[in-house]
């Protein structure tokens, strides 16, 4: 699984001094991604929210599951 940080181009947060802790699972344990293109785009959606959203993320990880 790829992994890199990116950091967003605005010059104001949209969120300051707050950490969120974002769960993002699915149901009966069954598996996320089914391949590392599911991880993929996955990302792209996470940094392009990231730079839409003004936010910092100050780290991720992505599983196949999650029980």
């Amino acid at each position: 699984m790829p992994g890199r940080v990116a950091y967003a181009t605005c010059s104001k947060p949209s969120f300051e001094m707050e950490i969120f802790h974002v769960l993002y699972r699915a149901n009966a344990r069954d598996r996320i991604f089914d391949d590392d293109s599911g991880y993929l785009d996955f990302e792209k959606v996470l940094l392009e929210t990231q730079e839409q959203v003004c936010i910092r993320i100050l780290s991720y990880c992505l599983m196949t599951a999650y029980s």
